[in-house]
């Protein structure tokens, strides 16, 4: 551009003179200076710290510059030249069509605790004006690096490290805030946490090290792991019991023969018993299961364990775990081998009664199950009573009451773990009627207990009366059904008990004739399962089975259950695996190539087992 000024008088017509002033020589451009660290110490923190973060001094133009500017600047403030920082030539020039230039300020390392400033003053002169300028720059000691001592720790323990320094000695900088790096990192939460937590299998010096700038410290700690000394660590010793095979009801006392506890850095042992799957008592096995665990060593057969399984209990020392149960984490923890204990499913005897009404004989069934004889298949039951002998599980022997010889029966079974059952029946009835009933069964059903019989003849018979009870001996009318009158073909008959109870029902049947005599033909007892029984059938049917049998059954919980189906010999015909569900289950047993006869069905998920019988025709 080119601008003129031009003086003349008032109202003069010429100019009396002119001058061109020099192109830029108006400029307005301005120079600014600042001080800082060549990189931040910690977040945000611009000081510059003694032999490790250099400073810098930078001059910028606030547009490129039309010409080399050459410029000076002088240095003032607490840090001695020389001795907080190298000398630095003071005299610059910013280059043509540049806008920065910056100064390196190398900071020292004077060895004495204090804090220096360096403050940086340039003066800018305009045509009318000099503008003066300062810039502080910041010059910090570091911090010393600190670690935590040397500690020693029992195997399995862990510990807090930590380390502080490294850092700017600023007010307000955290001492821990540096960045630290951990080596080895084994054993260590964080291997750049300023307080690792530290928990090494075997003894281990960390070194920790910390950078700033240009400078790197480090310091050492070393964690000592003290070693599993059976002299001073406790002992489990060796099992003993009071029985080696439980029946259901009983209980097992186990015993830590030779058991040591001591007290190791103040810390006292303390003994456990743990009932589990591992015959050396091995807890770090994949697949280890500890079913119970108490500090008595009493394990009782109260359904809640596996049975006719092998299991083991084995004593367990170790320090307390703060709830006065042994620490399964104890690195020093003592375990004695497995001693094996088999818990045994309850002995039932299951028994089937009938009456043959045209003789008058009183045929009673038995077959037993559970026990030792489940466990080990070798082995027998003994029975007495009104049957003197040796059975097998789930082989059956009849008994035959003629008529007039007795009212009651009783059997009396034990087996070689000392388990035992009975079964007394005070008082049946079994007499040849005028009605030649050839049978009279019962059986249980959703909707009720159904009741049926059929007669082989009848003379003048009117009809028949249903009664039931809850104990056997009071008798309360439920029904009356009529008779065929007289007859020589058979006729079957049926009732159901919409009303029947929860629990066991005794049915009374009568037969009165034409002239009001009355006799009684038989009674049949049900037990009706409610809810809160854990496994019972509901029915079988169809009665007889021609080819298959439908057999639904109430289990309470649902799982893996096992049916199997007996001849009269005990020999085993067939097994069905079923996936039971919670409540009504249904299965179909295929009868097809069985012979026909009486059977005996068993129902058992291990813990729980019930039993019923079909007759195959």
């Amino acid at each position: 551009y080119h601008l003129k000024i031009a003086v003349a008088d008032a109202l003069d017509t010429a100019l009396d003179s002119g001058v061109f002033i020099e192109e830029g020589s108006l400029s307005t451009n301005f120079i600014t200076v600042e001080a800082s660290a060549v990189s931040l110490t910690v977040a945000g923190l611009e000081t510059a710290v003694e032999g490790c973060v250099n400073g810098v001094v930078t001059f910028t133009a606030s547009e490129p510059l039309d010409e080399a500017a050459n410029l000076s600047f002088s240095l003032a403030g607490t840090a001695q030249e020389g001795v907080d920082y190298a000398s630095v030539n003071t005299n610059f020039t910013i280059p043509a069509g540049s806008t920065t230039f910056s100064i390196p300020i190398e900071v020292l390392e004077d060895g004495i605790p204090d804090s220096d400033n360096i403050e940086v003053v340039f003066a800018l002169n305009f045509a009318c004006d000099t503008i003066v300028q300062t810039a502080t720059l910041n010059i910090a000691d570091i911090l010393p690096l600190t670690v935590s001592p040397d500690i020693t720790l029992s195997p399995g323990q862990s510990t807090t490290l930590s380390v502080s320094g490294g850092v700017p000695d600023v007010p307000g900088v955290d001492p821990a805030s540096g960045t630290y790096t951990w080596s080895p990192a084994t054993g260590l939460s964080s291997a750049t946490s300023a307080t690792p937590t530290c928990t090494p299998v075997q003894t281990t010096t960390y070194t920790v090290t910390s950078v700033l700038g240009d400078c790197t410290y480090s310091q050492q700690v070393t964690v000592t792991v003290q070693s599993c000394n059976p002299a001073t660590d406790g002992q489990a010793g060796v099992i003993s019991t009071d029985a080696d095979f439980i029946c259901s009801g009983n209980s097992v006392t186990a015993t830590a023969v030779g058991a040591v506890l001591n007290v190791v850095d103040g810390v006292p042992d303390v003994l456990a018993y743990a009932l589990h799957n591992s015959p050396n008592g091995d807890i770090t096995i994949p697949g280890f299961t500890i079913y119970d665990a108490n500090t008595t060593g009493i394990f009782s057969n109260d359904g809640a364990y596996l049975t006719n399984t092998t299991l083991y209990i084995s004593s367990i020392v170790a320090d307390d775990d703060g709830t006065g149960f042994p620490d399964l984490a104890d690195p020093c923890i003592s375990v004695s081998p497995g001693y094996p204990v088999v818990f045994l499913t309850p002995v039932q005897i299951v028994v089937n009664e009938a009456c043959d009404w045209l003789v008058g004989d009183y045929h009673v069934t038995i077959a037993i199950f559970g026990g030792y004889p489940a466990f080990d298949a070798g082995s027998s039951y003994s029975v007495a009573g009104d049957f003197f002998g040796s059975l097998a599980q789930g082989e059956n022997v009849e008994i035959i009451f003629p008529e007039g010889s007795t009212t009651s029966y009783a059997f009396f079974v034990s087996d070689a773990a000392g388990c035992s059952d009975q079964a007394i029946n005070e008082e049946f009835v079994c007499y040849k009627t005028p009605v030649e009933l050839l049978n009279y069964t019962g059986k249980v059903l959703p909707e009720g207990n159904q009741l049926n019989w059929a007669t082989a003849t009848e003379t003048d018979n009117d009809y028949f009366t249903l009664e039931r009870s809850s104990d056997g001996n009071n008798f309360t009318a439920i029904a009356t059904i009529d008779g065929a009158g007289t007859t020589i073909s058979a006729v079957s008959y049926t009732y159901l008990d919409r009303n029947a109870p929860n629990g066991i029902s005794y049915y009374r049947l009568s037969q009165t004739d034409f002239n009001g005599q009355s006799k009684v033909a038989g009674i049949v007892s049900l037990n009706r399962t409610g809810n809160n029984k854990p496994l019972a059938f509901n029915y079988v049917a169809p009665v007889p089975v021609i080819d298959a049998a439908n057999i639904a059954f109430t289990a309470a919980t649902a799982g893996q259950y096992s049916l199997k189906v007996f001849d009269v010999t005990g020999r085993l015909v067939y097994h069905l695996p079923v996936d039971a569900n919670s409540g009504i289950n249904t299965v179909t047993v295929d009868m097809s190539t069985a012979s026909a006869g009486m059977y005996f069905v068993t129902l058992t998920n291990g813990a729980d087992m019930v039993s019923t019988k079909l007759v195959k025709k």
